[in-house]
C-alpha cells in the first residue's frame, strides 16, 4: 500500500491497496494523522506537537529509521503486522511517502516456527538423557540440562556456539585421560556415527552416540547407564560367587564320594563272602539273613552315592561318553530284569511293544542304560498293585527313537511335573516316606539324555498316570538290529 503525507503527519493520499490492507475508504482516512492507521516508533507517535524549526521533522527521524515493522490499526479495531519504509518525497522535503506491506502471513509463520521449536527444546529438555545437536561445523546448536550436566567438568567449553572439539578435549582433561587417549576420544567422537560407554569424573557411566544429520550436522545421545552397570557388576559378581559355589560342591562331592565308596566296597565284598560263606558257615541263620542286608543296603548306597556323582560330573560339564553302537532290546531287558522281583511282588501287568525292527543306539551304553532303569524303576515304584505299565518304542516324524513309558500309578500335577525335574525332590513330603528314593531318577535321566542330545519329556495326570518319553536325536541311529522273537 502506498501512503502520502505532509510535514505534520497528515494523510494526503491512500491507494487501493492501502484500502485493501487497511480496511479504510480514502476519504476515511485522508487529512487525518497517520497514527490513526499504525503505531508509530518512539515518541515521535505524537505527531501534532509542536517542533521548533532547528528540531528535525519526526516524519525525517522515521524515514532515517527506515524500514522498521509495526502494527497497523485497521476498520473494526484489527491489528495488523505491517512493514513500513518512509522516504521523503525529492521536491521540497516536507512530503513523505510511505510503503506498506502486509506481512501477517510472514508473521504466522514465524509464530508457527517459534512455537514448534519451543516444543522441540522442552521436549529435549524433558528428556531422560542427554541430547546436544551440533551443526555442519561442530558448533553448538542445543544441548538439554541433562547433557550440559553430564559433561559440567567440560566448564565454559559447553557455551552455545562452542565447538564440539573443544567439549571433548575440555571433557578428556577433566577426565584425566592421556593425549593419545583423548586424541583417540576425539577422532571417535568427531568422525562417523559410533557409540561407546563413557565414564565421568564423578563415577557415572554414560552410554553414549553420535549420528550424522542430513545436513552434516551431528547429533549426541547419552544415557546414563550407572544403575545398569551396577546391576551388571552385581549379576556377575554372583555368578563368580554361584561358580566358586559349584565349584566346592563338586570338589566336596569327588571327596566324599571317594572316602564313602572305599569302606563301602568292603562291606560289600566282605558281605558276599560271608553270604558265599568262603571261610565256613556263620553259625546262626540269623547271621546269614543279616549279611544279605548288609549287602543289599551297601549296594544301594553306592548306588547313590554313584548317581549323585554322575549327575554332579553331568552338570559340570566332565561328564565324558564313552560312544558304542548297541542293541536296544538288551539294554532295556537288562533294566527290566532288575525290576522283575518287585514287579511281580506288586502283581504289576507289564507290556513291551518294541516295534517290527530296532536300531543300533551309538550311546554310552551305561550311562544311557541307567537313565533308562531310573524311568522303569519310578514306574514301578509309583504304580500300585495290580496296575499295569507300558513300554514300546517309536519313530518320530524327524526319525527320532522314542522310547516311552506309560503306567497307572499316582500321576503328577503341572507343579509336581516341575518339582520332578528339580534334583533331591519328591513331589509331595508324604511320598517321601511311603516311597524310597532322594529323588534323583528323572533329573539324572534327564541329563543324561540331554547328553546324548534328546529330551525327556513328561505327560502326567493326578490319579491317571504318567508318560515318560526318552527321545534320542535321528543322528544316535544306525542300522536296525535283528527282532528276537516276542
Amino acid at each position: 500500500g502506498l501512503v502520502t503525507t505532509d510535514a505534520e503527519g497528515r494523510i494526503v493520499t491512500f491507494s487501493r491497496s492501502a484500502q485493501r490492507i487497511f480496511g479504510y475508504a480514502a476519504a476515511e482516512v485522508e487529512g487525518t494523522q497517520l497514527d490513526r492507521i499504525c503505531r508509530l516508533p518512539g515518541p515521535e507517535s505524537a505527531l501534532t506537537r509542536a517542533t521548533a524549526p532547528s528540531d528535525a521533522s519526526p516524519l525525517a527521524v522515521m524515514a532515517d529509521r527506515s524500514p522498521f515493522e509495526t502494527v497497523g490499526h485497521g476498520a473494526g479495531g484489527a491489528s495488523i503486522p505491517i512493514d513500513v519504509a518512509v522516504t521523503a518525497l525529492p521536491d521540497d522535503g516536507a512530503s513523505f511517502i510511505f510503503v506498506i506491506r502486509d506481512i501477517s502471513e510472514r508473521k504466522g509463520a514465524e509464530a508457527r516456527e517459534a512455537k514448534t521449536r519451543t516444543r522441540l527444546v522442552d521436549a529435549v529438555e524433558c528428556s531422560p538423557g542427554g541430547f546436544a545437536l551440533f551443526d555442519a561445523e561442530n558448533r553448538l546448536v542445543l544441548g538439554n540440562a541433562q547433557y550440559r550436566d553430564f559433561l559440567a567438568a567440560a566448564g565454559d567449553a559447553m557455551a552455545p556456539g562452542a565447538d564440539l572439539r573443544s567439549i571433548v578435549l575440555a571433557h578428556a582433561a577433566a577426565e584425566g585421560l592421556s593425549a593419545d587417549r583423548s586424541q583417540q576420544s576425539l577422532k571417535f567422537w568427531t568422525g562417523d556415527d559410533g557409540g561407546e560407554d563413557l565414564q565421568l569424573p564423578d563415577g557415572r557411566w554414560l552410554s553414549a552416540g553420535h549420528r550424522k544429520t542430513t545436513d552434516g550436522g551431528t547429533v549426541v545421545v547419552a544415557t546414563d547407564i550407572t544403575v545398569a552397570r551396577e546391576r551388571e557388576r552385581e549379576i556377575s559378581q554372583a555368578r563368580q560367587a554361584a561358580e566358586h559355589a559349584s565349584a566346592a560342591k563338586s570338589e566336596f562331592l569327588a571327596m566324599i564320594s571317594h572316602e564313602l565308596r572305599t569302606p563301602l566296597n568292603a562291606v560289600i565284598g566282605f558281605s558276599e563272602m560271608m553270604a558265599q560263606k568262603v571261610f565256613g558257615d556263620l553259625g546262626s541263620p540269623h547271621y546269614e539273613e543279616y549279611v544279605d542286608d548288609i549287602k543289599t543296603s551297601g549296594e544301594h548306597l553306592l548306588s547313590l552315592i554313584n548317581s549323585i556323582i554322575d549327575l554332579n560330573k553331568i552338570d559340570s560339564g566332565s561328564m565324558e561318553l564313552n560312544e558304542q553302537e548297541f542293541a536296544f532290546e538288551p539294554i532295556l531287558k537288562k533294566c527290566l530284569v532288575l525290576q522283575k522281583p518287585v514287579i511281580e511282588r506288586k502283581s504289576l501287568q507289564l507290556s513291551v511293544d518294541l516295534g517290527p525292527d530296532q536300531p543300533l543306539l551309538m550311546v554310552d551304553q551305561a550311562l544311557l542304560s541307567k537313565a533308562i532303569s531310573n524311568v522303569v524303576s519310578n514306574a514301578v515304584k509309583f504304580t500300585p498293585e495290580s496296575g499295569s505299565i507300558a513300554i514300546a518304542v517309536a519313530r518320530g516324524s524327524d526319525g527320532e527313537f522314542d522310547l516311552r513309558v506309560s503306567d497307572t500309578g499316582i500321576g503328577m500335577d503341572a507343579a509336581g511335573l516341575s518339582k520332578a525335574m528339580e534334583p533331591f525332590q519328591q513331589i509331595d513330603s508324604a511320598l517321601s516316606r511311603e516311597y524310597e528314593g532322594i529323588g534323583l531318577g528323572l533329573p539324572l535321566a534327564k541329563a543324561a539324555v540331554e547328553l546324548h542330545g534328546g529330551a525327556l519329556l513328561l505327560d502326567s495326570e493326578p490319579g491317571v498316570g504318567t508318560t515318560v518319553t526318552i527321545r534320542l536325536p535321528a543322528s544316535r541311529l544306525s542300522a536296525p538290529a535283528p527282532m528276537a522273537a516276542a
